[in-house]
């Protein structure tokens, strides 16, 4: 258990580490963990093109023409998930370009990493199963935006019900019946009895 001194020492050293405080600071830092890429969120790290990217999201949003949010959305996780589907790719051939044994020939050298003790043999298996999630994922979302717009096409094809006009309201019940009736003038009491 600490003292209050310890804490009130704690708390003073606090104030003094804070980070970068600058956004050119906190731009230069924000990849300092990032090691292979595999578990990064942000979608562009900085040995990748945000222009590819930007070019991979065109492409998509003129092909799937999106017209709802949903659908947006669908498209953009689309995006992501070949955007992560191509890092994994590239993160994967730099595993086996890196562990490749340079005396063995290059057929038995690949071979080489599946085999059993192979360390590689894991982060290929890791970086498989990433990319199967995020072709699953970009499967799902693909028939999720295709049965979207195939029922927004078929509401703005369907044609619209006929429109039914309602009568005017009657003024009461015996102008319905027989328009040549007046409706009496009777007494409260009167109608009372006759509704009996």
């Amino acid at each position: 258990m600490p003292t209050l001194n310890q804490l009130e020492a704690n708390r003073l050293n606090a104030q003094h580490s804070t980070g970068p405080r600058s956004v050119q600071g906190r731009e230069t830092v924000r990849f300092n963990a990032v090691q292979h890429g595999a578990y990064a969120e942000s979608l562009v790290l900085p040995n990748e093109d945000p222009a590819v990217l930007d070019e991979l999201r065109r492409q998509y949003m003129d092909q799937f023409q999106p017209a709802t949010a949903a659908e947006t959305t669908l498209v953009i996780t689309m995006v992501e998930s070949a955007w992560f589907k191509r890092r994994f790719a590239c993160i994967e051939a730099k595993v086996i370009a890196l562990s490749i044994d340079p005396a063995l020939d290059p057929d038995t050298a690949v071979a080489a990493l599946f085999l059993p003790g192979s360390k590689t043999l894991g982060t290929l298996r890791f970086l498989a199963r990433r990319r199967q999630n995020v072709e699953r994922e970009w499967h799902r979302c693909f028939k999720e935006l295709q049965q979207l717009q195939k029922e927004r096409k078929q509401t703005q094809t369907a044609e619209p019900a006929p429109v039914v006009e309602m009568p005017p309201a009657p003024e009461s019940r015996k102008t319905i019946l027989n328009p040549e009736l007046k409706p009496l003038d009777l007494g409260r009491d009167e109608e009372i009895s006759m509704l009996k």
